[in-house]
Formats: structure tokens, sequence, C-alpha cells
């Protein structure tokens, strides 16, 4: 709504010109003022307001105003038509056509359709919109990219004032079915490029995610329509950026909807996901690797910071996916704001943007037929579905990446160029616990990933990440072998002819896989010795295995001995080499004749030194002692030196002087399992109980639980008389909150254990496989104090234990549902059952009680009480038990 009074004309006029002020570059862009300056007793200065003049510096919009909606005021492009004067917010919602005029009845299926889409409290139309009023996606795109059909896709991503609750899933849902709409029948066929600012980025991995993983059929067109992404500043990694909006956000939420008659709250669920490293983000790029093989891949980089902030939002670690092939584009004199907005045709960087949208539609018209991806038939596709399983990446990208300027001596060590030079080569970089191995194979495999993208021949890349504190298939062998051949068969699925051949004929006489019949760990064994013979006949074959170590000793050495087998076989003088490098500690391998090996902690000193430096940056002369002390003290163990700068930064933070930080450093001991062991025994005396049944559940589960399951399980004593949960939150004996539990799992276990995002659930493990090594050893033993008998025993109670609270839990949700529903004749059909089955660490009490009971009596431990547990001969528990199960199956 346009301002109807001379005030309110001259408070938009001050308002206005408040948001604009010049770059570095001096295009204009408009960003906020110094909040440091005094404002004049006309100036706008409300809560409010203030927060609409700081928040479009850092997120690329400007919020709108609850009295006049600026974000709805008519854009003029200079010399175009403007847009309707009025759009209401469902208007702004969808995919907006900027070519309305375009001529359907003369479609050019080599012409390409181009998706613009903003990012957080962004518009279709302002986000993409230079202050001269020039909508470059409307008045300069079109005329240079002949037959493109242009549209900006908006979605409800206001950071506050809205009473959306929407989730990013859904904003990805939704741009799915809105292409699948416009790009009906013959339309299907044109090339798709996308184009996206800021959560944009973000929005459309997680859909092409969805569309490949979940709704394949449904978004046929996805699978070889796509054919290039431009990333404008999005935060592939997170941002530093935004821990400062959420807390303005926060300071704001109070007096911002005063007197304004809004409704809602600002999304701090969406401000969350973008802090550096944040799990979702994590999450979406791991599943966005694999449907990006063909896509080309466009990183536009900021130069400048944002005003306020003296530091770029998105810089080139966070705003590069790093995948092979990535073109990186610096937008120079641009901003997070400013990138995604163009004055003129002639603006240098959007003619770079043109050129390679050009670029894309010009090697569309000119397939080259070695360059086509091969379409995978419904068979191989099944295939694929049986060998894949849901952790099958979780590991690796679990791993924190390599430190700037660390790992890079590993590619010109003289052993590795060695191993990088022989037709059949096997590299073994063995360590100490937390030595860095796990870090520098990450990094590895993604340097060869990347500068493999620049071979004529392709190569084949294979890696398995082994997880000891992971689910069984992420520390078997049947595992790591599902995940090798699920890798060939996506990459040249003519390798495995004979593996699809046992498929289709087992399905066609036994059944379904995975229910009727599946393979056994041999038979995948041969199936992958059989394609690496094959792959090698046209391409190099690089594989990487990390920690086999965590799958046992008796698993590593057995592994050992197949990576040899494999590399033992004859080959013809015209295949390709085929390489394989791994990661153990020193033992269990004892004898290891055929192939080549660098110890971790004796190459590394220079990687720790950079480590610590940077996490401890400063010019204080008094702080160089510290970090020397922290890099001498750490002998090459990275773990360590983590632990140890933790620790320090905590102290410092408390204010303490450099003395004390020293003489703490000194008293820290050097072994790993000495400092874990330091760590529990400083547990004070009535804390030991309660972090012992923590330490039970995360080390004995049997799978990794998550944070909210463990909210429950760790609450439910099996010797408390209370009967329900409400009880146990009266007693204070059940947190609130996951933000509470986290609170506890940190303090409990003085920080050994963390919090991981798995497949959209937080995980609770703990941070390295030392510190399982450690709890087996030493630590269960320091915690059970006078009551420990032997390691054994120590186990077995443990698992005694948590099946009594597993059916402790499950009789609390039986006396729940008979006070709820009378007679407790309930049709598994009816919402009573639905809710039940959504309680929090149910469907773990029921799924693994058995199996924590069968453990504790292998142990030797009394199964005496059961019955009583299980409230025998009555069928009071009975017959809800074996109806939970029907209902779980």
């Amino acid at each position: 709504m346009a301002p109807k009074t001379r005030r309110e004309k001259k408070l938009r006029s001050r308002q206005q010109s408040n948001l604009r002020q010049p770059t570095p570059s001096g295009r204009g862009a408009s960003i906020a003022p110094d909040l440091t300056q005094p404002t004049s007793s006309t100036a706008i200065t409300t809560p409010q307001s203030w927060m609409r003049r700081v928040m479009p510096g850092i997120l690329g919009s400007t919020l709108p105003d609850p009295g006049h909606d600026l974000m709805h005021q008519p854009l003029t492009p200079l010399g175009t038509a403007s847009t309707p004067t009025q759009l209401s917010p469902r208007q702004k919602l969808g995919l907006v056509n900027l070519t309305p005029d375009f001529n359907h009845d003369q479609i050019d299926p080599q012409s390409p359709d181009i998706i613009a889409i903003h990012g957080i409290g962004g518009d279709p139309y302002r986000t993409w919109t230079h202050e001269n009023g020039a909508l470059w996606l409307r008045d300069f795109l079109p005329k240079n990219i002949k037959g493109a059909r242009i549209f900006s896709f908006g979605y409800d991503a206001e950071v506050a004032l809205t009473r959306s609750q929407t989730r990013l899933d859904d904003f990805a849902r939704s741009l799915l079915n809105k292409l699948r709409v416009e790009r009906d029948g013959e339309l299907q066929s044109r090339p798709l490029i996308f184009i996206c600012h800021s959560m944009g980025g973000i929005v459309l991995k997680r859909a092409l995610t969805n569309a490949r993983l979940e709704d394949e059929d449904e978004f046929p067109f996805l699978q070889s329509s796509v054919k290039g992404i431009f990333f404008l500043g999005t935060p592939h990694d997170g941002s530093d950026a935004v821990s400062w909006p959420q807390l303005l956000a926060d300071i704001l939420h109070v007096g911002l909807y005063a007197g304004t008659g809004l409704i809602g709250a600002p999304r701090n669920d969406l401000l969350r996901g973008l802090e550096r490293n944040s799990e979702v983000l994590k999450s979406i790029s791991i599943d966005f690797r694999n449907q990006a093989k063909n896509i080309k891949i466009f990183s536009c980089i900021e130069q400048h910071s944002t005003f306020p902030l003296s530091k770029l939002i998105v810089d080139r670690n966070t705003g590069v996916l790093g995948f092979p092939g990535e073109i990186i584009i610096p937008m120079d004199g641009c901003d997070h704001r400013t990138l995604c907005r163009f004055s003129d045709e002639e603006d240098p960087n959007y003619r770079v943007i043109r050129s390679r949208i050009g670029q894309l539609i010009v090697c569309e018209t000119k397939p080259r037929a070695k360059d086509l991806p091969l379409e995978l038939k419904t068979e191989q596709k099944n295939c694929l579905r049986h060998l894949y399983f849901p952790d099958m990446e979780v590991r690796q990208h679990d791993i924190n990446p390599a430190a700037n300027n660390t790992c890079t001596w590993l590619f010109e060590h003289a052993k590795f160029r060695e191993w990088s030079s022989h037709q059949r080569g096997l590299l073994w970089i063995s360590g100490n616990p937390g030595a860095g191995k796990s870090t520098l194979l990450k990094y590895a495999l993604q340097k060869t990933t990347n500068d493999g993208s620049a071979i004529q021949n392709k190569p084949i890349i294979l890696s398995f990440f082994f997880h000891g504190r992971g689910s069984e298939l992420q520390k078997t062998p049947l595992g790591f072998f599902r995940t090798i051949l699920y890798q060939i068969l996506d990459q040249a699925p003519g390798a495995l002819s004979d593996l699809l051949q046992d498929f289709k004929k087992n399905c066609e006489t036994k059944g379904k896989p995975g229910k009727k019949w599946d393979w056994h760990e041999a038979q995948l064994r041969d199936f992958l010795k059989q394609s690496l013979s094959k792959v090698s006949e046209v391409c190099l074959v690089q594989m990487f295995i990390d920690a086999i170590d965590e799958g046992g000793d008796k698993v590593a050495r057995e592994l050992v001995k197949v990576f040899q087998n494999l590399l033992a076989e004859p080959c013809s003088k015209s295949s390709f080499p085929v390489r394989i490098c791994f990661t153990c500690r020193h033992y269990p391998i004892i004898e290891f004749e055929y192939g080549t090996k660098i110890c971790a902690e004796r190459e590394n000193h220079k990687d720790v030194v950079t480590y610590v430096r940077e996490r401890l940056a400063g010019k204080d002369t008094k702080l160089n002692e510290i970090r020397d002390m922290i890099i001498n003290r750490a002998s090459g163990i990275f773990q360590w030196a983590r632990l140890v700068v933790d620790r320090v930064e905590e102290l410092r933070l408390e204010g303490e002087v450099i003395k004390v930080i020293k003489e703490e450093i000194q008293r820290i001991p050097q072994d790993l399992h000495a400092l874990y062991k330091g760590l529990l025994e400083h547990l004070r005396e009535k804390e030991r109980p309660t972090a012992l049944n923590l330490i039970y559940w995360i080390l004995f589960a049997i799978r990794p639980l998550s944070l909210d399951e463990l909210r429950f399980a760790t609450a439910i004593e099996p010797h408390l008389p209370y009967k329900s949960l409400q009880q146990y939150r009266d007693e204070g004996i059940l947190m609130d909150s996951n933000e509470d539990m986290e609170k506890r799992v940190k303090t409990l276990s003085r920080g050994l254990a963390e919090i991981r995002l798995q497949k959209d659930r937080l995980i609770v493990q703990f941070i390295h496989h030392s510190v399982n090594d450690f709890l087996f050893k030493d630590g269960i033993r320091i915690l059970l104090g006078s009551s420990w008998e032997s390691t054994n025993r120590a186990i077995g109670c443990a698992h005694y234990r948590l099946s009594r609270s597993c059916i402790r839990f499950i009789d609390m949700e039986v006396h729940q549902q008979e006070s709820e529903y009378e007679g407790y004749k309930i049709d598994l059909e009816t919402d009573a059952w639905e809710g039940a089955a959504k309680t929090p660490f149910l469907e773990y009490a029921i799924e693994s009680w058995v199996l924590h009971e069968q453990r504790a009596k292998g142990d030797g431990i009394s199964q005496e009480d059961l019955l009583d547990y299980l409230r025998w001969p009555s069928d009071d528990l009975n017959q809800p038990f074996s109806t939970f199960y029907q209902h779980m199956a």
C-alpha cells in the first residue's frame, strides 16, 4: 500500500534512504546503515524497524513493514512494463512466470526452462531486482536466451513476521509439484537450469534428492533434464553470519510483535539450519552428491562482506561443494545480497552468468554419445535398491573435513607416489588411535575424486568407512561388500552382469529380496572379484577403505587378505591399474608383506601445528607458549590436541590466567586412555550412577539411539515403582526437553559423547572409537568402583539392566493405553495404536528387550525375575505384548 499522507511519504523517504549506502564497488547496493550513528527524532526507532534496518544486509532481502508493505510495492524497471501494483502473499508462492508472452505453439525442445529460487526472507521478484528497478530474469535474460521460459519460485521462507510452520521438505516438495504441472507432456524434454540464491540452493538440493530417492516415478524428467545449477552464495556447510541474526531475532522476539497486530514468531528453525557445520546441511549435501553426477555445477562466490559484518557471509569454503568438474565463479564487487542483482546487460557478472547458461544450451544441442549417462534398467535399479542400506555413507560424512592447509603432504609422500605408480597397489595408512587417519583418508578420497574428473577415461572411485559405533552393516564385511558393489553397479553396471543375472534368477524362483532370500558375504566377495577384473579393462579403479579395525581384530586381518587376493589376480597388459588404500591401527595386523605403509603420527606434525594455531589464533606472545605446549605434547595425536584445545578455550572463557592454563595442560596425560580416565575420575560420586546408566545405553544399545529415545531410556529405572511417565516427570527424573538432555549428555560424559544428525535423526554416540575401547578396558571398572567383578559380568549386568528398562517402559505404555481406552481391546487400525507406535523409545523397547535379555543370559546373569517383570501368569502384559508386536511388524 502506497503512503497516503505527506508525513507518511516523508517517513517512507527516510526509511528508503537509510537502507541505501554505496558498497565498496560503487554499485549502490541496498544495505543497512551504521547502527552506531545516532538517528534523528523522525527516524524509525521501534524494535521492528531496527530489525528491518539490520536484517536485510544479512539475509539479502527487505523485511516487510507491517504498516506499509515495501515488499509488495510495484517494480518499475527502466524501459519495461511494471509488475502488478498489488500482489497478495499467495500470488508470490509457487512458480511465477516471468515470460508470460511465451508462445507455446512454437516450442523448441532444445530451449531451456530456467527456474530461479530465492533465499531466506526472499521474494520471487525483489530478490532478483537491482535498486534501479531492473529485474534481470525478466528484462535481460529472455532476450539473450532465445526460446527460454523463465520462472521465479516463491515459497514462504520469511525469517520473521510470519505464521508459517512450513518445513524445508515442504518447500522442496512444493517445487517438485509445481515443476510437474508446468512441464507436462512434451514440455518434459526441455532442458532445466536452476539459479539459486542462498537457502534456495538448499531447497533445490533437497527437492532433487527427494525426487530420485522417494518419488522417482513421479518426476522422471528430472533424471535427464537438469543440465546445470548456479548456486549464488548458497551456504552448503552453514554460515557463521546466521548466529548473529538469530541472536538479534531472539532479543527482539517480545518487542517485535507488540502493537503490530501480527501473529507468529521468528523462524528459528530456518536460521539454525544455516549455522556453520549444520548437520541438516551436511545431510542434504550427502544425499545430493549422488544426484548431481551428470549436472554441471556453478558456484558463485561473493567477494565483499555484507554490512554490518566484517567478513563474508558465505565464503569460498562454505559456498563450494567440492564436486568433480564444479566451476567456481567469483562475483566481483558483490556482497551476499547483490550477487543476484544486475544493473544492466553490460554488468560484467551478468555477462558471465549469461555466457555459462549459453554454453549449457550449446552442449545440449550437440550431445556426444560418450558423455550421455547410461540409463539404468528396471532390473538394475531394483538390484541397487536391494544392495543399498540407509547408513551406507553416514560415517564418511560424519568425519570432520581436513583443516585448511593440512593433509597436503600425503600426495607428496614418496610411498604414496610409489603406490600411485603401481599397476596393482596396496597402501596401508597406519597410526595410533586419534592420529587423524580417517580425516586423512577422507581428504585423499576427495582429492582423488576431484582430480579424476579431469581424466579422459574417468576412473571408478570406490569407498567405505567402517564405523564401530554404528549399525551392524556399518561395521561388518557384509556392509563393505554391499557398499562397494552398489557403487560399481551405479557407475559401471556392465561389470556386474553375473550379479544381475543372479539377482533376477533369485527374484523369479525365490521371491522378494531381503525377505525370501539374500546374498551371503562369500557370494558378494566373489562378485566383487569378478567385477574388478572387468572394470579394470576400461578404466582405472581406486578403492579407499577406512578403519578396518573397527570391524574387529579378526575382520581386519581377513580384509587385508581379501585386498591382497584381489590385487593378486593376473591382469592383461592392456588393463588399467587397480589400487587399494586402507587405514587401520598398528594392531591387529601383524604381517604385511605385500604393499606399502605410511605411519600417520610420524608425518602429521605440521598438520597438528596448523590445527592448533588456527583454533587458538591471536598475537599474544603468552598464547604462543600455550600453543607450543599443546603441539609438543600431542605427539601427532589429533584427538588429544582437539580435547586439550577445547579445555583451553573453556578456561579462557572463564577468565583464567595463562599460568593456570599452562598448569592444567601440564596435568593432562599425554596418552589418550589416560586422558579419558582422568575425565571420568573427576566425576563426582553422586554423578557416577547416572553417568554409568548413560554410558550403558550409548555403549550397549542394539543400534544407536536418538537423543529423544535416550531421554526416555535413561529415565526408566527398573527398580522404581512408578507406573507412568508422568510420575517420572513429576519426580524430575525424565528430562523435559531434548535441549536439556543434550546438556546432560555432555556433562555426564565429560565431553566424550556427542550428538550427530543421521538421516533426519539426532543420534548420540561417542566422539571416537578409542572411547569405546577405553570404556571396555577401564572406564566401566572406574564407574563401578567396588562393585566391579569382571568385564563379562559387567557387560552382562548392563544388558540385564537395559532389558528390564525396556520391559518396564512397555508396561507403562500398557497402563497408559488401559487408562485411556477402556477394556484395552483396541483394533490395530485405530488412532490409539497409531499414537502408541510413535511414542519415543517404544519401538526400540519392543524390538530389543529380548536381545538384551539373551546377551545378559549369555554372560551368566540370572533371569529368574523375568516372569515377574512380565506379570506372569497374568495376561495383563502378555496380551498387549503380543498385540504390540503384531502392530510393529
